[in-house]
């Protein structure tokens, strides 16, 4: 292939740089963060930890609920060559559909961290996990309700634990829900079982879920689905989700 040839490919495959907001416009109090790509002044690790230090969370996962994509300066030429990496792959599809995740670059990234100082233990000593597990009972499903019960009942007897059960009658099975073997008659059940926790600051959030999810995978006929956040005491969202959780010390069936 001639070298006007391999150029004429090449610009075939620019694309355009993801947008980025502005460092003054990062939150990083009770926001969630995913880390990709090779940073120029910081190893990954340090950019985890100075996330955590300032009130965000890190995760693995790029999905709907993120807050910001955080990518490396050394893997900046994907940006004009179109050799973007999965993670940001993923984020840019999700953007297109409405997501309001933030794609970061490492300058902006760092710019960020100097405009906001790390938080002292002072000024944060907890933080609340909250996970929801969702899972649908047809009529003909073997699942072992007296187990999710007692599965509940256990978590809400932890200490700083908080947790709640509601049951929904319906006779439509949600989108979300079609993977689902719903026989019989068509009537099913969605079981939502709420569970939260307050822990230390720096404790994974990812292991309170790990636990909750480990729990009912004990149970007999139960295969959901589960969501997690965590909120850093001091934040807006600390304040409101210990606001909700009261509601959710006693087991109710609606």
């Amino acid at each position: 292939m001639s070298t006007a040839r391999a150029d004429a490919g090449a610009a075939s495959t620019v694309q355009e740089r993801p947008a980025a907001d502005p460092a003054d416009a990062v939150t990083f109090a009770g926001r969630s963060f995913c880390v990709t790509g090779r940073f120029t002044a910081l190893r990954r690790t340090q950019v985890e930890r100075e996330i955590r230090e300032r009130g965000g969370t890190t995760t693995d996962y790029v999905s709907g609920v993120l807050d910001y994509l955080v990518v490396g300066g050394a893997s900046s030429t994907g940006w004009k060559f179109g050799g973007f990496g999965a993670k940001l792959e993923k984020a840019r599809r999700l953007r297109e559909k409405g997501a309001t995740l933030v794609i970061l670059d490492e300058e902006a990234f760092r710019a960020a961290l100097d405009a906001t100082p790390p938080l002292g233990l002072s000024d944060a000593k907890a933080k609340v996990v909250s996970v929801t597990y969702t899972f649908t009972v047809g009529d003909e499903d073997d699942v072992d309700m007296a187990a999710v019960e007692r599965t509940i009942a256990g978590w809400q007897s932890r200490p700083g634990a908080f947790a709640s059960l509601t049951v929904h009658e319906s006779t439509t099975v949600p989108a979300r829900d079609l993977f689902s073997a719903v026989h019989g008659t068509g009537r099913y059940r969605v079981v939502e079982c709420k569970l939260a926790q307050q822990v230390p600051p720096y404790y994974p959030g990812q292991r309170v879920a790990d636990e909750v999810a480990m729990a009912f995978e004990q149970v007999r006929g139960v295969d959901g689905r589960l969501l997690w956040r965590e909120r850093l005491e001091g934040s807006e969202e600390y304040d409101r989700l210990l606001h909700e959780i009261p509601a959710w010390s006693r087991l109710r069936a609606s």
